[in-house]
This record gives C-alpha cells, sequence and structure tokens, in this order.
C-alpha cells in the first residue's frame, strides 16, 4: 500500500493547539506513515546539501545517527551561502567553466574547488538539501529567486531526487543583540518589522518559519524542521538557555568573564583576539555545540530516513574535523539524561511539524 498524498501541517505562529493528540497515537501515525508512504525507505541514502557551516549536524552525526540503526547516509555538503553564491556560480560555470567564480568549496575541505553541476551529475542523489544561513533566512525575498533558480537547475539534472528546505534556527539571544557590540541588534529585520525593531530569539525564529515555509511551499518541497527542534529545546528544562544571563556585566565584561553557558545548544560566548592588534573581544557563537549538532542530525534522520530516533544508541564522542571554522574546543558533556532529551526533542519536532505524515 502507498499513499500518494502528503499532507504538511500549516503551523501558526504560536503553534497553539498541536498537543491535541495522545502520544500513543502520535507515534503510531508517525511510524505507520513511515512504513506507507515512503518512498524513500532504502537503507542507504546519497545526500547532497548546498550547506555552511551550520550542516555539521549532518557531516557529524547523521552517518553515526544511521549506521547505528542499520541504515547508511552517504553525506557531501558543499559551501558558498547564502544561496545567491551558490546560483553566481552556477551561472558563471555555465558561461565558462574555468571561470574562478564557477568553484564552491566543500564543508570538509575548504581547499577544494569543486563545480556544483560535476556534483549534482556525480551520481544518482536520493536527497538534495537546500539551505539559506540564519541572517538571511527572515525574509523570503532574501533567497527566494534562487531557491527557485536551483531547485529548477537541480530537477534538471536529478529529476528524481527528493528536494528539502533546512528551516534554520535564530541565533542565540546574546548573538542577536551583543556579538561583542554594546546592546546592538546584528541582525536586519525583514520589511515587515518597526524600523527600529530589536530582534529576540522568538520573533527571529519567527521570521525564518514563515520565510522558510513560503519558499518551500512555492516549490512544493519539505521542510527540515531543524530551528523548530532548537525552538523546543529553548524551553526544555535541560536545554533551556537562558539569556539574558542575569549575573553578567555584558557592557562591561573583561576577560576572561563569559556569560553562563549552561544548557545551551549553541557554542556561544568566547573571547577573541584581533589577528593584527591582539585586542581581545567577546563574541557569539551562533554555531552548535555538540549537543546542538546531535539534535539537528536526529532532526535530519528522521526525516529523510522517515524512522524514529528515540532508543538510537548513538553516543557523540566529540569528533573533530580539522580546519572547518565551527570551534570543536566548545564541546560539553552530554550525559543519558540529556542525550536522551535530545533525542525526545527532535522526535517531537519532526512528528508536531509534520502531523505524523513527512513530505
Amino acid at each position: 500500500m502507498k499513499l500518494t498524498h502528503h499532507k504538511r501541517l500549516v503551523m501558526s505562529e504560536s503553534f497553539e493547539g498541536l498537543n491535541a493528540w495522545k502520544k500513543g497515537c502520535r507515534l503510531a501515525v508517525f511510524l505507520l506513515s513511515g512504513i506507507l508512504a515512503n518512498p524513500l525507505s532504502a537503507a542507504e541514502l546519497n545526500i547532497l546539501i548546498f550547506g555552511s557551516s551550520a550542516f555539521h549536524g549532518a557531516i557529524d552525526d547523521l552517518p553515526e545517527i544511521a549506521k547505528a540503526n542499520g541504515d547508511v547516509a552517504n553525506v557531501r555538503c558543499l559551501r558558498a551561502a547564502p544561496l545567491s553564491k551558490y546560483w553566481e556560480s552556477i551561472e558563471a560555470a555555465e558561461k565558462n567553466p574555468e571561470d574562478p567564480k564557477a568553484f564552491v568549496t566543500l564543508e570538509t575541505d575548504y581547499k577544494a574547488k569543486v563545480r556544483v553541476k560535476d556534483e549534482l551529475a556525480s551520481k544518482k542523489w536520493d536527497v538534495i538539501i537546500l539551505h539559506q544561513f540564519s541572517t538571511q533566512a527572515v525574509d523570503p525575498a532574501l533567497f527566494q529567486k534562487e531557491a527557485k533558480n536551483i531547485f529548477d537547475y537541480v530537477k534538471k539534472i536529478q529529476p528524481e531526487a527528493r528536494i528539502l528546505f533546512n528551516e534554520n534556527s535564530s541565533d542565540r539571544g546574546d548573538g542577536i543583540r551583543n556579538k561583542g557590540v554594546k546592546n546592538a541588534t546584528t541582525v536586519k529585520p525583514p520589511p515587515h518589522r518597526e524600523k527600529d525593531f530589536k530582534y529576540d530569539m522568538a520573533s527571529m525564529y519567527e521570521d525564518i518559519h514563515k520565510a522558510t515555509k513560503e519558499v518551500a511551499d512555492g516549490l512544493g518541497i519539505g521542510i527540515l524542521p531543524a530551528g523548530y527542534a532548537v525552538k523546543i529545546a529553548e524551553k526544555h528544562p535541560l536545554w533551556g538557555y537562558q539569556f539574558p544571563d542575569p549575573d553578567f556585566d555584558y557592557e562591561n565584561a573583561k576577560p576572561p568573564a563569559k556569560p553562563n553557558n549552561k544548557n545551551s545548544v549553541w557554542i556561544g560566548a568566547a573571547w577573541r583576539a584581533d589577528k593584527k592588534t591582539g585586542e581581545e573581544s567577546l563574541m557569539f557563537d551562533n554555531h552548535k555545540n555538540n549537543a546542538g549538532r546531535y539534535l539537528q542530525g536526529a532532526v535530519y534522520y528522521e526525516v529523510m530516513f522517515k524512522k524514529s530516533v528515540l532508543g538510537n544508541s548513538y553516543i557523540p564522542q566529540g569528533k573533530v574535523i580539522k580546519g572547518s571554522d565551527v570551534d570543536y574546543t566548545a564541546n560539553i558533556p552530554l550525559d543519558a539524561d540529556g542525550f536522551k532529551a535530545l533525542q525526545q526533542i527532535a522526535h517531537e519536532a519532526v512528528e508536531k511539524f509534520y502531523q505524523g505524515v513527512i513530505k
């Protein structure tokens, strides 16, 4: 039996009313849909990502999560964000394949030079992911045109690939409001916001969600709700990060003082020296730490493989990719309760986002 119609949840701004189902019924529907509506039920998937450094949850953890469940995730992540840079490289390559602008790099090898067309044609890709980084994902006008261009281009080369759009998370509260500058907003709000609007995590995620949904719906493709998982984590007793830290002086801090990073899935605050002057500034790193990367990887697994991550035996061991701009020294200890909670958060995010039927 095969379902020919897929339905995705039209989410409200507040996500109210999503707890109406009993837990057992939701889980049964979720797993049943994975069996019935699953053209990608094979245990091995080739996954190509139009990505950025935000995708280390897919690079580091997704293959290991899949392996622990008897599946195989072959992940290759391009690097040229935002989407406009990918499209520029595609156009340049079509005019002159040797044009330096025709090349992008790889998230696992910044020295690599590859063409998007060559990567697309290199093998049969089961899943292809589009992505816009957080600060430019708040407004569909910043990436809708490029997303459509890339989608059409991909379909010409890989007509059978399942294309998904990654929903980014908001930046962390201190990364939005400070980032080493006193009370500065580092993310430009979209036009519908007031001119002097000061972002917070909730409003930034709301804009990212709306923009991502508008673009994905326009293309008729599914969404990876990684951002929604982070939103749920923010309210979880084990992973709810508090901003601002009431005991930290953001405006007058001096090294090595840092705000409390407890329960954060982001890397967060770090003192970094200017390469020329040596002067240290308190910066706020919006990359995910190992907990956040695992959370994202768990979401990706559930959507791509249409299988539950609950009870998966893989435990992140602090993998390090040399040369990456992700700070792997910021890894945090993961105990059994925190690890189990991340699985539950990922499962809840996918289940609620799709109401049991994954597109």
